[in-house]
């Protein structure tokens, strides 16, 4: 059993929705460095299809069929393509692409499936992506591997439909379009070595895991700029609410939402006494007794390193 002549034509010439979540790394089907190798043609790939990727491209017709009869619209298949990535979609329509998947546990694997879908939203320019995931059952025998058979075995219960929003899921996007880019940077590298006949290893390329790490930093780091600019907003805008209120005589009031405002108006506290060694007055009357309990401690000048992250200029 092959895969899809469409899928499989010149693939290493392009990215495709299958590859993101290998790229991203929460891919359990390969590694990151073997679709790099596979997409230098220094690799083949060893997968040429099974009886679980046959089911599903029968089951593929099916399932669109009940979908387009379900939501009374029009899903058509369509491949869009350009210099690095190629987008075979299950189905389009006017406002929306449609992914379809069938597996044992279908929402196990939800992450991957979601990015693949946001991947072929964005190459056909779509701002909604629905999911129809099936669950699939036992895998039939192999003679019974026929359009009508699993149309009679087709079950409208199984299958789950999640539309995906590109407007809710832009630290995601952010993430595949800085992936794949860095993703593609490293295929010219390797690209290079191999026209240069160097030996080709992971080591060529900047550890996965500082850049992966660093990424993940340069995200907190932002989340963070962003935070003290709301905290700032939300001092200034406390502050001038005490002074409306303490102007007007207002104690506490609540908002239509429910928000309870109250006024804690400032007070002058109880001043509180406590004992405190005076070093310096003690050294001045008995600076003998004072020499004699000095001791020298002895302090490491070793300073710990750290990363300096610096955000771009606005």
């Amino acid at each position: 059993m092959s895969e899809d002549p469409n899928v499989v034509f010149e693939r290493h010439k392009y990215i495709g929705g299958s590859d993101v979540a290998i790229i991203l790394g929460i891919s359990s089907f390969k590694s990151r460095w073997d679709l790099l190798l596979e997409k230098a043609q220094i690799k083949e790939s060893e997968f040429k299809g099974n009886a679980y990727t046959e089911y599903g491209n029968i089951m593929e017709e099916i399932i669109r069929d009940f979908t387009n009869k379900q939501y009374e619209t029009n899903f058509e298949v369509k491949t869009f393509i350009d210099d690095h990535y190629r987008s075979n979609v299950d189905g389009i329509n006017e406002t929306t692409v449609l992914e379809i998947k069938t597996s044992g546990d279908p929402f196990k694997n939800i992450e991957t499936y979601k990015v693949q879908l946001l991947f072929y939203m964005l190459q056909a320019k779509k701002e909604e992506g629905l999911l129809a995931l099936y669950e699939r059952d036992q895998l039939p025998h192999p003679d019974n591997f026929t359009n009508e058979y699993f149309q009679s075995i087709f079950d409208p219960f199984k299958l789950s439909f999640i539309p995906i929003y590109l407007f809710e899921e832009q630290d995601l996007i952010d993430k595949i379009q800085y992936e794949v880019k860095r993703f593609l940077n490293d295929l010219e590298t390797i690209l290079t070595f191999k026209e240069l006949g160097v030996d080709i290893n992971e080591e060529l390329l900047i550890s996965n895991e500082v850049v992966t790490i660093s990424r993940e930093l340069e995200l907190v780091e932002k989340q963070i700029k962003d935070f003290k600019k709301v905290e700032e907003e939300h001092k200034s805008l406390k502050k001038k609410l005490y002074e409306s209120m303490k102007k007007h005589g207002i104690k506490s009031w609540e908002a239509p939402s429910g928000v309870k405002i109250t006024m804690i108006a400032e007070k002058d506290e109880e001043k509180t006494i406590k004992d405190q060694f005076n070093v310096e007055l003690f050294q001045l009357e008995n600076p003998d007794l004072y020499t004699e309990y000095l001791e020298d401690i002895v302090k490491p000048n070793k300073k710990s390193g750290y990363v300096k992250v610096t955000l771009p200029k606005i």
